[in-house]
């Protein structure tokens, strides 16, 4: 991490390592802009740019949301999630029947937790709201390390959206 402070000379005496690499060793270098190393470790190397976060649509477009359905209206990127989710939109209480339609499809549900994140960056939401939501990003995130069940982990995202459809 902070590629960017180690020194020239380091980075030199690094090549060797760089030319005749171990199997079981990667070296990663982790820089917070595009600027270059050194030509001759660039020149080992692979790049790669990760973007932080992901990118949501309040960035492109500076828009906010009051709720989770026009949010979803407004997204092409959900059109399809947005079908799957309308027993839960029209009345909040279907929730089981959205996660039905969730349940056995491992896309929708990716989608599901991608729209979750994204409408958060974008929603009129006080601070408590914003917390809740940050807490069930980890246990959706914990819950599937663990296997846990697609529908409880699920539950937990659309709870935290009931006052927001």
């Amino acid at each position: 991490d902070q590629a960017h402070h180690i020194t020239e000379r380091f980075l030199n005496k690094w090549l060797k390592t760089l030319e005749e690499p171990s199997a079981s060793i990667t070296t990663f270098f982790l820089v917070p802009h595009n600027g270059p190393l050194l030509k001759t470790i660039e020149s080992r190397a692979i790049t790669m740019k990760v973007i932080e976060g992901p990118a949501s649509l309040s960035k492109d477009t500076g828009l906010t949301y009051s709720s989770f359905s026009q949010f979803l209206e407004n997204s092409l990127e959900f059109k399809q999630l947005h079908a799957a989710l309308t027993p839960f939109i029209k009345a909040p209480q279907q929730a089981h029947l959205a996660i039905e339609g969730l349940k056995n499809k491992p896309e929708l549900q990716l989608s599901f937790f991608r729209a979750f994140q994204e409408f958060w960056t974008c929603c009129e939401a006080d601070t408590r709201q914003l917390q809740r939501a940050l807490d069930e990003i980890q246990w959706f995130k914990k819950s599937q390390a663990f296997h846990n069940l697609a529908s409880e982990r699920l539950y937990g995202l659309l709870s935290c959206l009931q006052g927001l459809v």
